[in-house]
């Protein structure tokens, strides 16, 4: 596809949503608690590279939680960052019993008095 009056628009604005999305990612994956900036070094055999899986899979099990769960998109709304989340749910971890996910999050929305319904 050549380049155009009639189309520049068009693929101007395509590269622009797909830079969005790679920064929103990149942004994410370094500035959210994923730590992928961090240098594991190289390991005895592609160790950065199973880490940097590691992390993607993460990123997208946490966004699939997200998107299933409305409990846990209102107890994020209401701590703000996921980092507390995480640091709540180890805190949650060491001292209650829990035998599902939903539990957790009820348990952090308490604990920080986030109303959830």
């Amino acid at each position: 596809m050549g380049l155009t009056k009639d189309n520049v628009g068009r693929l101007l604005a395509i590269g622009r949503a797909r830079r969005k999305i790679e920064n929103g990612i990149f942004n994410t994956l370094k500035n959210k608690g994923y730590h992928f900036e961090h240098n594991y070094g190289p390991g005895e055999k592609n160790l950065c590279t199973v880490m940097a899986y590691l992390i993607m899979m993460a990123v997208w099990v946490d966004q699939l939680q997200q998107a299933a769960n409305q409990t846990l998109r209102t107890l994020l709304g209401g701590l703000k960052t996921k980092a507390k989340l995480w640091d709540s749910l180890r805190t949650v971890f060491r001292r209650v019993p829990a035998p599902n996910m939903q539990k957790l999050h009820l348990e952090i929305a308490d604990m920080y008095c986030i109303r959830l319904i």
